[in-house]
């Protein structure tokens, strides 16, 4: 099948290299994937606990506060507070959370095929060994919706692309998939590939706001899959395209929120903005708002942001607030059925985001990509079986420990990866867990076209260059391509606004040095794992 769908196709020298290995060892690439997933004992469909997965795009860590469904989250489960991307972009860190696999192993660097090195090209190969894949294998029914990987598209792929698919392509692992193509972003207007359990269509939803339509299609799978599969546990994914921007350039908003949510003037409204009165909303001023950084790299803006740019970002920061209400709904329509069908005693529900965002943060207008926290690092909250209620974890985690993650929950035992199992964090349970750095490394092409949704350089609107970093728990280290370094004391300097590389003692910095190289090579055949790469010793 995979050759089917391929038409050119540059392997990740990584994969290629595994194979060969795995053939000398006279152990075949299908004879791993084959035990991937494989349960560590049988155990009941009744005793198999549920998961309930949703993943937000672009979520920057200051919109959290505008929820109250999030903050039933915190109270009643667990925060993970660094959490970091092993790139802050959408379809390397989704194609991350999928595998468990650092980017530069599932050579899934950028969101589009443009540079043979993104998007959903970069990863037919690799989509039999997702938990999807996984999970269901093990008897786990399972459903995605929303978005998937950048240039997936209802139609198929285009023609001018140097990959292919069918239309209403579904990928392995999905019992029921309703994904919708780019014209997501705007919220209207949108494509949709729908299957269940193998029988197929496509729709045009013309007048339907996307994240309420994924809501009722969440709901309906919960409905079927507990009245209908009662003898499967359940994995649900639900991914909206909200707070992404709108994308489209003749967009009448920047960012599109429900309809229900969004400031009427003549009818003296000015938007649902949660908990807070919107007129009162502004972008934060704290922290790193509007300045940049001292010694810095030279991709970074110096000049201060203007009158009508701090106008801009409040607007659209506004907007993604409002954005967020259809989400804090969703989460309280699906925890409400899931007490209503009576299994939400027996039901992980997961939020997070794939990646931060920026709005003014170091004079930066728009976007992600950068190795400061605004961007790398948002948490993740959970809620379930023998989850602590209200605590707050600060042990180093990535969306590559997602996949091993929600194996572990179901009873498997996770195929090789890059990541470990959260699990036992969310339990309390502190042992075994010593990740002494995260590791982000992120790929930027000089030349981009309107392929990529996220390519919004321009006047005044920096974005950095490839680098490799590290994070620690007080540090933050960045390798630039350009051969700059980066480094900031986060116990000094949180808000990463001076650059003391410099002054950095020669042997700390050879040590942060060896980490990130080893880091840049971990999981691949003959180098270390990424678990051992990323203790510094």
């Amino acid at each position: 099948m995979r050759g089917a769908l391929i038409r050119k196709r540059l392997r990740n020298a990584a994969v290629v290299g595994l194979a060969l290995v795995l053939t000398a060892a006279g152990v075949t690439a299908a004879a791993v994937i084959a035990d991937e997933g494989s349960p560590d004992a049988e155990r009941p469909a009744a005793e198999r606990p549920n998961i309930v997965y949703i993943q937000v795009d672009d979520m920057s860590a200051d919109l959290l506060s505008y929820m109250t469904e999030a903050a039933q989250l915190r109270q009643q489960g667990t925060t993970m507070a660094n959490y970091v991307f092993a790139d802050s972009l959408c379809c390397s860190s989704r194609a991350s959370g999928l595998t468990g696999r650092m980017p530069h192993n599932t050579g899934v660097l950028t969101n589009t095929s443009q540079f043979g090195d993104g998007g959903l090209g970069a990863f037919l190969d690799d989509e039999d060994r997702t938990y999807a894949t996984a999970l269901r294998k093990s008897g786990y029914r399972t459903g995605k919706m929303g978005k998937y990987l950048n240039e997936y598209r209802p139609e198929g792929a285009d023609p001018a692309w140097d990959y292919d698919y069918p239309a209403d392509y579904v990928p392995p692992g999905w019992n029921e998939w309703h994904v919708a193509g780019k014209g997501g972003y705007g919220q209207m207007n949108y494509p949709m590939t729908e299957a269940v359990d193998g029988n197929k269509k496509r729709r045009h939803y013309q007048d339907t706001y996307l994240t309420d339509l994924l809501s009722g299609k969440a709901v309906a799978f919960l409905n079927r899959s507990v009245n209908d599969h009662a003898d499967q546990p359940f994995f649900l994914e639900v991914s909206p395209f909200a707070p992404h921007s709108a994308v489209a350039r003749n967009a009448k908003l920047p960012f599109v929120p429900a309809p229900r949510d969004r400031a009427n003037p003549d009818a003296g409204f000015a938007g649902d903005c949660g908990p807070v009165d919107c007129n009162d909303v502004k972008a934060p001023r704290d922290g790193s708002f509007d300045r940049t950084v001292a010694d810095g790299p030279q991709w970074l803006r110096e000049s201060a942001l203007t009158a009508d740019e701090k106008t801009a970002i409040d607007r659209n920061h506004r907007l993604r607030v409002q954005m967020m209400q259809s989400l804090n709904d969703m989460i309280k329509r699906l925890r409400a059925h899931l007490t209503k069908l009576g299994v939400a005693d027996n039901t992980y529900v997961v939020f997070g985001s794939d990646n931060g965002f920026h709005l003014g943060e170091h004079r930066l207008l728009q976007g992600k990509g950068t190795p400061y926290d605004h961007d790398a690092r948002v948490p993740i909250l959970v809620a379930g079986p023998e989850v602590k209620a209200g605590a707050t974890r600060r042990e180093l985690v990535q969306n590559t420990d997602m996949y091993a993650t929600f194996l572990s929950l179901a009873g498997l035992t996770p195929g090789a990866s890059d990541g470990r199992s959260m699990a036992q964090l969310w339990r309390g349970e502190t042992d075994g867990w010593a990740r002494d750095a995260a590791f982000l490394e992120h790929t930027s092409h000089a030349a981009t076209t309107s392929r990529d949704p996220d390519a919004v350089a321009g006047p005044g609107n920096a974005q950095p260059g490839s680098y490799k970093a590290i994070r620690t728990a007080d540090e933050l280290y960045v390798e630039y391509a350009t051969g700059e370094v980066e480094y900031h004391d986060l116990a000094a300097d949180p808000h990463q606004l001076t650059n003391t590389a410099a002054e950095l003692p020669e042997d700390r910095r050879a040590v942060l040095h060896r980490t990130l190289t080893a880091l840049s090579t971990c999981g691949r055949p003959d180098k270390p794992d990424c678990w051992t790469a990323g203790q510094i010793g």
